[in-house]
């Protein structure tokens, strides 16, 4: 765990899954291996699922803490911390140039995973496809100059909110926000203002 290899540790924990396995595709003889070991199956699973979504955000440049995902005996600081990262989350894969779309299904299955509201993602990436790129992370190919695509991936996370109102409050942190920029060029930047308010 110190050289953070969660490549490794996905592996690991996989056979730790497929020794304690009963079904067909154990590549055990049938009546060997560890099956009775219940808590050793259930670390083993855990382990698994945790160490794959730590390796994604490992590679996309997140920075995490592993130990701080530990919900085990009814802990549920795991889900605060998940929830904590998703916009650093969306930010890094963007970043990576990700299509919105696919940010979306991969931060709501990384939400899922680690039990954190189902509406934080669609909330977050709103959040930030409807903010402005600041001086100092501008690119030519940041998703953000993109209001087309932004509109419409914006418009399809806001149809996986509950209600008008979650739709109507995320919509307007995001006009706050555009209001509050002290770069001068997002005051003239009009189409982005009337988009966000539009929708």
């Amino acid at each position: 765990m110190n050289k953070r290899d969660f490549a490794r540790l996905y592996i690991l924990s996989r056979v730790g899954v497929q020794l304690c396995s009963e079904d067909e595709l154990t590549l055990l003889p049938k009546g060997t291996g560890w099956s009775h070991q219940v808590s050793f199956i259930k670390q083993c699973n855990d382990l698994e699922l945790s160490s794959h979504w730590w390796n994604v955000l490992q590679t996309l440049g997140v920075q995490f803490e592993p130990r701080k995902f530990d919900g085990q005996d009814g802990n549920r600081m795991h889900i605060e911390y998940a929830s904590s990262l998703m916009s650093s989350f969306i930010q890094c894969a963007s970043k990576k140039h990700y299509h919105p779309d696919s940010i979306l299904a991969l931060t709501r299955s990384f939400g899922n995973h680690f039990e954190c509201d189902p509406y934080l993602a669609p909330q977050k990436l709103i959040e930030y496809l409807l903010s402005w790129p600041t001086l100092s992370n501008i690119n030519e190919k940041d998703t953000r100059l993109d209001l087309d695509l932004c509109e419409v991936s914006c418009q399809k996370a806001l149809r996986l909110l509950p209600s008008s109102i979650a739709r109507s409050a995320v919509l307007r942190r995001c006009v706050i926000a555009l209001e509050a920029s002290d770069d001068e060029d997002c005051g003239k930047d009009y189409e982005k203002h009337f988009r966000v308010l539009a929708m």
